[in-house]
Formats: structure tokens, C-alpha cells, sequence
């Protein structure tokens, strides 16, 4: 799937015939798997709804979910599928954070997150005080790209007079 969705090779009828063994074998896969099925099957133009059944094992699997690289993946993943389930991006926020608490993210990853929740239009579920200081060591390296979106996530979020957000800009 992976190799499918990198050289933009779309072929329903094979697309079909591989969703039918996913979704045969999905009580097998494990989080990595399900999370880079998804992922794959999300960069072919698959919809919502012919994921639905993955998205459901993923609601199911949640407590599954410790390796952050993963839930950032799925974040970018709902994204692309315009998937703004609120319950399901606060269990993902909510491990993020986790995370964020006991090590740190590089602003480059932090940049990609904020950018995936400003497009689903759900800054009230990312945990942005927690990204903006995750990315605050790494901020000297971001490009003016990865900028943006930290800041346009923080600046539209409704903290956005927070005085972290001030230390942010400051900063960068």
C-alpha cells in the first residue's frame, strides 16, 4: 500500500481486493500496522467511509497507542481524510501530551501536527501550550514553513493572548 500511495499508483479494482484482505485480517495487525494501513490507504484517496472499518478498530485499539511517532501519524492521517471526530482527536491529544510531558518533539514534527489540526479546524483539541514549548529548543531550525503553522495554530487557538504564545513568537 505504502509503495502505492509513493509512486501514485491508483488501481481501484487492486485497491478493492488488498481493502478486503485488511480488513479480513485486521484483528491481527498491531498498532504500527494499523496506523501505516491507514495511513497508505489515506494517501490513495480512500474516504471515510471506505475506512470506516479500520477507523472503528482504531477507536477499539486506542489503549494500544504508546509510540507518539504513531499518533502523529494518525493526526496527519485524519487530517488528510477531513475526519474531525472529537472524541477520537482528544484520546490522540491526549496521548500526544503524554508524551509531550516526558520528552520532546522536534518543532519540525510539532509544525506537521499543528498543521493537520488547523486544516480539520479542531485547534480546541490540539494541546498547543504543550507543542509550543516542545518546539521551543528545536525553533532555530524550523523553516519560515514550519513557522507558520506553529504560530498560525497558536495565534487562531482561543489562548491566543496566552503568555506562552507571546514566549513563542519571541522565540522564533
Amino acid at each position: 500500500l505504502t509503495g502505492m500511495a509513493r509512486s501514485r499508483h491508483l488501481d481501484d479494482e487492486f485497491k478493492q481486493d488488498l481493502l478486503e484482505r485488511v480488513f479480513a485480517r485486521l484483528p491481527y495487525f498491531s498498532a504500527k500496522h494499523l496506523t501505516m494501513t491507514l495511513a497508505a490507504l489515506a494517501k490513495l484517496g480512500s474516504s471515510e467511509d471506505e475506512l470506516r472499518p479500520l477507523l472503528d478498530e482504531l477507536y477499539k485499539r486506542m489503549p494500544e497507542f504508546h509510540d507518539v511517532g504513531h499518533v502523529m501519524t494518525l493526526i496527519r492521517t485524519l487530517s488528510r481524510l477531513q475526519v474531525a471526530d472529537a472524541d477520537l482527536l482528544s484520546k490522540l491529544s491526549a496521548k500526544l501530551e503524554l508524551h509531550l510531558n516526558t520528552g520532546g518533539l522536534h518543532a519540525r514534527e510539532v509544525a506537521s501536527v499543528c498543521a493537520a489540526f488547523l486544516h480539520l479546524g479542531r485547534l480546541d483539541a490540539a494541546p498547543l501550550p504543550a507543542l509550543a514549548h516542545a518546539a521551543r529548543p528545536t525553533l532555530h531550525e524550523a523553516t519560515p514553513g514550519e513557522l507558520a503553522h506553529i504560530v498560525a495554530a497558536c495565534a487562531r487557538a482561543q489562548e491566543g493572548q496566552a503568555p506562552w504564545l507571546r514566549d513563542l513568537v519571541a522565540a522564533a
